[in-house]
């Protein structure tokens, strides 16, 4: 078994995880599929490019910034999806921390 706490304790360390997920979506009234997945915790790393960012760029990116997707409100996390050999792709999703029902192969308590 284990806490939520431990939860996002892994998943704010960086490592890869897999969870099994309950899906809910409140506006279109849909949900209670239970989705595997093998993922990393979305992060904004700006100095990924190898070359130096231009003007409209850096515009775009501050736009980005002071977005805020309201996790705590929420209670979610954005994540990206990982392959069986570890490597990065460009699927994010977003999960919700209290519908996750199996984190790393351990069943979750409340």
């Amino acid at each position: 078994m284990i806490s939520f706490r431990e939860i996002l304790r892994i998943i704010h360390s960086g490592q890869v995880f897999t969870c099994k997920v309950v899906t809910f979506d409140k506006k279109q009234q849909t949900g209670g599929e239970l989705r595997d997945y093998r993922a990393v915790l979305l992060r904004r790393d700006p100095m990924h490019n190898l070359r130096p960012s231009t003007k409209p760029e850096l515009q775009e990116y501050d736009r980005q910034i002071q977005r805020d997707p309201n996790h705590r409100v929420h209670y979610t996390r954005n994540i990206r999806l990982v392959t069986a050999d570890g490597f990065k792709t460009q699927v994010i999703k977003k999960i919700h921390i209290p519908l996750i029902v199996e984190f790393n192969g351990q069943k979750v308590t409340p």
